[in-house]
């Protein structure tokens, strides 16, 4: 699983995230978003699935603001004092039932190479 493949699950739009813009993400609608790094190739190129139900939210004030739990704060650590938002690129899906879906998502991502995403661990 990587990026191009989850063009067939409906990811369809990658936008780089140091250039998101809040048009971008709809608001107030519940979804699983991905994040990969467009440098890598192998094993693939994403390092978070994440799920919210207010994805704007999510990604503006947690992932990019630093706001939220453990791993919201080590993901917005990666991008900012590492230096590697220039690399990333997000997409996303809307969906009703977000952790169900990424559920389905990691446990793909897990049958095909052993573990989940780095930024999932």
């Amino acid at each position: 699983m990587n990026s191009t493949t989850l063009r067939e699950l409906g990811f369809q739009e990658w936008y780089p995230l140091n250039e998101l813009s809040a048009v971008n993400i709809p608001y107030g609608k519940s979804g699983v978003f991905v994040i990969t790094d467009k440098t890598l190739t192998e094993p693939s190129d994403i390092l978070y699935i994440g799920r919210s139900k207010a994805l704007n939210k999510k990604v503006f004030g947690g992932v990019l603001g630093g706001y939220g739990g453990k791993v919201t704060k080590k993901i917005h650590k990666q991008l900012f004092q590492n230096g590697m938002i220039s690399n990333m690129q997000i997409s996303w899906i809307l969906v009703d039932k977000p952790k169900a879906k990424q559920r389905e998502l990691l446990f793909k991502y897990e049958g095909e190479h052993g573990n989940y995403p780095a930024w999932n661990k």
